[in-house]
């Protein structure tokens, strides 16, 4: 009896553990996939607009860098959309 109880309980510290260990890989991931989907955005809106209505649109949407227009994305503040979890993680 004491062994099948034994069992459970490490089984169970196992499991917590891999689910712990999963939640930390795709934290780590989903922040590049974020990143790789505004990438995606931003070339489906520049692919969308034709020559004519970029260069319309150029001194609002567009910035030239080294001869090559790029679209412009307003920068964001990541530490306004820290999760209570990334900010324990930063502390310890």
């Amino acid at each position: 009896m004491c062994y099948i109880i034994v069992v459970t309980i490490l089984l169970l510290n196992l499991l917590i553990a891999m689910m712990g260990d999963t939640y930390a890989d795709v934290k780590r991931s989903a922040k590049k996939l974020w990143h790789l989907e505004r990438a995606r955005i931003a070339l489906d809106v520049e692919s969308s607009m034709s020559t004519s209505e970029r260069k319309l649109k150029a001194h609002k949407y567009w910035v030239e860098v080294q001869g090559e227009r790029y679209l412009q994305v307003e920068q964001v503040n990541n530490e306004l959309f820290k999760s209570k979890d990334e900010e324990e993680d930063e502390n310890d």
